[in-house]
């Protein structure tokens, strides 16, 4: 039983330390090196902690649609522009 209550104690931390790892880089800007000084894990458990925050859904992105069009424009302009000339 004493296992168990481990195992969840564990989990639970590790998802205490994802969301205050995701709240000081994107919140409040702290560098990944910064974040581990203040949670005192390494730089790559930060990267590890901020990637399953977003495979889990914890963090999402949203791209305003007019600059979601820019960018398509922009990968279209890049792309005829790479192709080689045919005379």
């Amino acid at each position: 039983m004493d296992e168990k209550i481990d195992r969840l104690s564990k989990a639970e931390y590790e998802h205490r330390l994802m969301i205050k790892a995701v709240w000081y880089y994107y919140i409040e800007n702290y560098t990944q090196q910064n974040i581990s000084h203040l949670l005192g894990v390494s730089r790559s458990k930060v990267i590890a902690l901020l990637e399953r925050a977003r495979q889990a859904g914890v963090i999402q992105f949203n791209v305003q649609q007019d600059s979601g069009r820019r960018m398509e424009m922009e990968r279209e302009l890049l792309r005829v522009r790479e192709e080689p000339h045919q005379n």
